[in-house]
């Protein structure tokens, strides 16, 4: 499941323009996912500019797949 490194986070809302199902909010300047809503499919954590979203999945196939390199890709 996907989750937001607060520290990280500046509340930019690229994350939000990308998920499909709206589970991703800002409260006091800062991304949010809302687990109930997430469908896991890894938009948010490709497109964070400042890698906050971490993903703590156990498949190693699904952690591949939403794994982006140095370019952020």
């Amino acid at each position: 499941m996907p989750w937001i490194k607060q520290s990280e986070c500046i509340g930019c809302g690229a994350c939000i323009n990308v998920c499909p199902v709206n589970a991703i909010y800002i409260k006091n300047n800062k991304a949010f996912i809302n687990q109930e809503k997430c469908i896991h499919c890894g938009k948010c954590l490709t497109i964070c500019p400042f890698e906050a979203i971490q993903h703590n999945c156990k498949n190693p196939d699904l952690k591949k797949a939403i794994h982006h390199n140095e370019n952020k890709k």
